[in-house]
């Protein structure tokens, strides 16, 4: 009888089995022969990994989906019912089935990797058991997973949707953090790397979880005859979509709100030289002493810079900036740190090398700090232009001779036509023009709206672009639609976005 079962669900969902193997060997295929060709990736095995993260649970739900969701919903388990087995037989044939081809599609991947990186990886067959055991575990916890969230028919979205605001909420509000626990460990960045250590905790911790989401299968499957799997397959009216989906909205907004109260942690560098303008904090940390001088001059400028821009912009306060020296970085080398629990601007720079350009760097750091207090929303291409234009703007504000620079480097680059669609795609006009080119389109934006409407008008368009603090939440999104940049020239400079973009294509053209 349990062949017969397994022949049935062979002949059901063959072509769903076959479809999720194309794609799942398709996939890391590409990626190993990416990897062998440019050997950019360190290893060959981080194709198995991007397909444990990603192709994986996306495999892994459409088997929960058509192995147990869609049997209820269409009922079609009932000619099952009827047969004289077990409910719980029914349910392990399913499962059993269901494993057995993730664990196909995971196991047959590796080994398709192991091919690609038989000549560039030191292959030995601890790293692959240590490879094969990660990855069978991982994919025991995906696939039962998933398998369990198919027996919640019509709320599994909402259940998958509470549990990712679960984990933001205990990664970002406790200590505990879930990415190092059991399963999620054995995929962290060591996997294709790890070729001596089992992770004996890791994989101890994964089959009890496993274990325990079996148990609830099987008690949820058979619980009152399995009429509980059968209700909560059936179709979601409409009331309850629309109930369900305001109180997801509302969860999410609320999640943000939350997520942007919380006390951030604060950054410090100890023994750093601290410089302190007004609401602008500075501190620059060397690794000798001889380097401190050159360190407290860099903070002061930094700092008078920041506290300029500060008042220019109307906001209360700005990020602290931590800058790190890195004497094995090129003069013109920036690099910003990005931490996670902390609001503060962390940037790596060689500023005592001998052509270190000053100038640079503190664009480079205003820049990054606009686009951390917009929570990079400044990078959007809808504003994303105003973000390049007032670089070029607040550089060379009070240096007449860049400006004509800039201004025949503008009309050159749109010699051949420019329009709005242009700034709405502005990363695309970005590629094409050239970035100094797109900067110097920018700036000359910003210039004829001065020219034409006074410095006021442009210094109250740019607060009401680069000055607000980005919500963490949907109310971020939402400010964007109802206020666009077009809505916001008009309310600073009192003129439609159509005319002055009239207005500063006449000012590009003039002699």
């Amino acid at each position: 009888m349990t062949a017969t079962l397994l022949r049935k669900e062979w002949q059901q969902h063959w072509l769903a089995f076959l479809l999720l193997a194309l794609l799942t060997f398709a996939t890391a295929s590409l990626i190993g022969v990416v990897n062998l060709h440019r050997g950019q990736a360190g290893s060959v095995f981080m194709a198995q990994l991007l397909v444990l993260r990603i192709v994986l649970p996306l495999a892994a739900w459409v088997l929960g989906q058509r192995l147990v969701t869609l049997e209820f919903r269409e009922k079609t388990q009932l000619f099952l019912e009827a047969l004289p087995l077990p409910r719980w037989r029914m349910i392990a044939v399913k499962y059993a089935a269901g494993l057995a081809v993730a664990l196909f599609l995971a196991l047959g991947t590796l080994a398709l990797l192991a091919v690609f990186g038989w000549r560039t990886e030191h292959l030995t067959p601890r790293f692959l058991a240590i490879l094969a055991a990660r990855t069978a575990a991982w994919t025991w916890c995906v696939l039962t997973f998933f398998f369990v969230t198919g027996f919640f028919g019509r709320y599994r979205l909402l259940l998958l949707l509470g549990l990712g605001a679960a984990y933001g909420l205990v990664d970002h509000f406790t200590d505990f953090r879930p990415a190092e626990f059991g399963p999620f460990a054995l995929i962290d960045g060591r996997f294709p790397f790890e070729n001596v250590t089992f992770p004996v905790a890791d994989l101890r911790t994964t089959a009890l979880l496993t274990f325990g989401l079996l148990a609830f299968v099987f008690i949820l499957g058979v619980a009152r005859d399995g009429t509980i799997g059968a209700r909560l397959g059936e179709r979601m009216a409409q009331s309850e979509k629309l109930f369900l989906g305001a109180i997801s909205l509302a969860a999410l907004v609320l999640l943000g709100v939350l997520s942007q109260r919380k006390e951030r942690t604060p950054f410090d560098l100890p023994g750093a030289t601290a410089e302190s303008r007004d609401e602008v904090v500075v501190k620059v940390a060397v690794n000798r002493e001889s380097e401190r001088a050159r360190g407290a001059a860099t903070a002061a400028r930094t700092a008078d810079e920041l506290a300029a821009l500060r008042s220019f912009l109307g906001v209360a306060t700005l990020p602290g900036v931590f800058v790190v020296l890195r004497t094995d970085f090129a003069p013109g080398q920036f690099e910003r740190v990005k931490l996670e629990q902390s609001a503060d601007l962390v940037v790596r720079a060689n500023f005592t090398a001998e052509k270190f350009v000053e100038r640079d760097f503190l664009d480079f750091v205003i820049r990054d700090l606009l686009l951390l207090r917009s929570r990079d929303r400044l990078a959007i291409e809808s504003q994303a232009w105003v973000l390049d234009g007032f670089g070029e703007f607040w550089k060379v504000r009070a240096d007449a001779a860049q400006a004509d620079a800039l201004r025949a480097t503008a009309a050159t680059a749109t010699n051949r036509g420019f329009s709005p669609a242009d700034l709405r795609a502005w990363l695309t006009f970005s590629q094409h023009a050239g970035k100094e080119n797109a900067r110097a389109v920018a700036w000359s934006a910003l210039h004829s709206l001065t020219q034409r409407h006074g410095a006021d008008a442009t210094r109250d368009f740019l607060r009401s672009v680069l000055g607000p603090t980005a919500a963490q939440d949907a109310r971020a999104t939402w400010r964007d639609f109802w206020h666009p940049v077009p809505a916001r020239l008009a309310a600073a400079a009192g003129v439609s976005f159509e005319r002055f973009f009239i207005e500063w294509q006449q000012d590009l053209r003039a002699p």
